[in-house]
């Protein structure tokens, strides 16, 4: 992926959910960042959770958020933090798919940032009997790995104000420290995060253009234009 691609890279792609013949790569090719996003919504759609997971990288996500709190943690404990983040996904995606997605189309466009990092918005378009409905977008960001491209963080903005769920992992993590005099190990992070969630509330922030978020350890890619 070169910097050609970078500049006045957006790519629109109007989607109805569910795969449209001639959107898809091509057999032998590798699925790109938006056939990645559109198959999660198939594996959502079905009901099929494990498969989502799949799509998803939650290791590399806790280990931007957490640091050496993730890194130092023992098998055992990342192992309940994956299934921890599963979790969470589920329960998250069941409770915005019914509210936000259910009876809507799903416009989908992709934004190169880096050559191996991409956002992908996924804006649900409302019906016109619906056209005073909240907007709402999952802004996905993706990253290029050796297996193909995989989802390592997502956001949800109802009208123009976006979640963070790095802040959110910050503030709950600095209340646990606080509360046990030092850091926290990750085993001791997970297991007190229930009690924690909801004590802390993260704030939301207006954030026009997610694409300019530089992800953790990434070199700021020059020129770069507004996304759409």
């Amino acid at each position: 992926m070169g910097r050609p691609g970078i500049r006045g890279g957006v790519l629109a792609s109007w989607l109805c959910f569910g795969a449209v013949a001639g959107c898809l790569p091509a057999p032998d090719a590798p699925p790109g960042p938006i056939e990645t996003v559109q198959a999660l919504h198939a594996d959502i759609a079905r009901g099929d959770m494990e498969a989502a997971h799949r799509l998803y990288d939650f290791a590399a996500r806790y280990e931007e958020m957490l640091g050496d709190i993730w890194r130092d943690g023992s098998a055992d404990d990342r192992a309940r933090a994956l299934e921890l983040a599963g979790e969470l996904f589920d329960a998250s995606t069941r409770e915005t798919w019914n509210t936000f997605i259910v009876g809507r189309q799903l416009r989908l466009t992709q934004r190169e940032v880096w050559p191996d990092t991409v956002w992908v918005w996924a804006t649900a378009e409302p019906p016109q009997a619906r056209a005073a409905a909240p907007s709402f977008v999952w802004r996905y960001r993706l990253r290029l790995e050796p297996g193909g491209w995989r989802i390592v963080q997502r956001e949800s903005v109802i009208d123009g104000v976006s979640t963070d769920t790095g802040r959110f992992w910050a503030m709950a993590g600095g209340a646990i420290a606080r509360d046990l005099g030092r850091a926290p190990t990750l085993g001791e992070l997970i297991a007190n995060l229930p009690s924690y969630q909801g004590r802390v509330r993260a704030r939301t922030f207006k954030v026009p253009d997610l694409s300019k978020a530089r992800p953790p350890g990434a070199r700021p890619a020059p020129d770069l234009e507004d996304g759409p």
